[in-house]
């Protein structure tokens, strides 16, 4: 693949802010300010919103239109094909590709959506000589899509990498759950990256039961990083 040798240098001055998981638009606004301060200064911008679940595809529209951004109604995985979105009647703003995940797990509508390969979507829509932000928000699907980009080698095209992690938001995952705190080590590697990661266990009413059964059940009561916010500088 072109990037596993790829080195990248934001050189072209254009900004390329790509939102994987944009849920109901509720945190798009946090790239607005940003995007507005580089179009000032005389830079081009460009900004890419991706998310599957329909349910939220006026709001991200809107969003779309007032700041010129690209929508994909899409989902990103580790391949090409169909992927089946776990999407909660009574809670709408996440949907997840795992049944099991808290936010649809005792009423979800299951929903076919097209999946797409990352690595293959990064290539499409991002040039090695541009700054690329990504923001990642993707209820589970982070790990393999991760895996997928660092395996490839197009996490090194990217300038910033932000990832909210979910090991605990679904069964198929608590074992990825130690993943959460090397992944700015584990993407960066011989890249320029600067990854951060959030996770909010801790914080969040849905997943708090979920996290004790599984601290119970591996005897991590006592684990440090179990109900922090990982995000980690270095």
């Amino acid at each position: 693949a072109a990037g596993l040798t790829a080195t990248h240098k934001a050189t072209s001055g254009r900004y390329v802010y790509t939102v994987f998981g944009a849920h109901n638009a509720s945190s798009l606004p946090t790239i607005t300010d940003v995007m507005v301060a580089r179009r000032s200064e005389g830079h081009a911008v460009s900004c890419h919103i991706v998310e599957p679940n329909l349910a939220h595809v006026d709001a991200i529209t809107a969003f779309a239109q007032r700041y010129d951004c690209e929508v994909h109604s899409v989902a990103v995985w580790d391949e090409d094909g169909a992927a089946t979105l776990h999407v909660s009647r009574s809670e709408d703003i996440a949907a997840s590709i795992f049944s099991s995940a808290v936010h649809g797990r005792s009423s979800s509508v299951p929903t076919s959506v097209v999946a797409v390969d990352v690595a293959g979507w990064i290539q499409k829509y991002l040039r090695l000589e541009d700054y690329n932000y990504v923001s990642m928000d993707i209820e589970g699907a982070e790990y393999r899509v991760l895996r997928r980009m660092t395996q490839t080698g197009v996490a090194c095209w990217l300038s910033e990498l932000h990832v909210e992690t979910h090991a605990l938001y679904a069964e198929e995952n608590w074992g990825k759950w130690g993943i959460d705190a090397i992944i700015p080590w584990l993407v960066a590697g011989p890249c320029t990256v600067r990854a951060r990661v959030y996770a909010h266990y801790w914080r969040d009413p849905l997943v708090l039961p979920q996290a004790h059964d599984f601290a119970v059940r591996t005897g991590c009561q006592d684990c440090e990083l179990l109900f922090a916010t990982v995000a980690p500088d270095d």
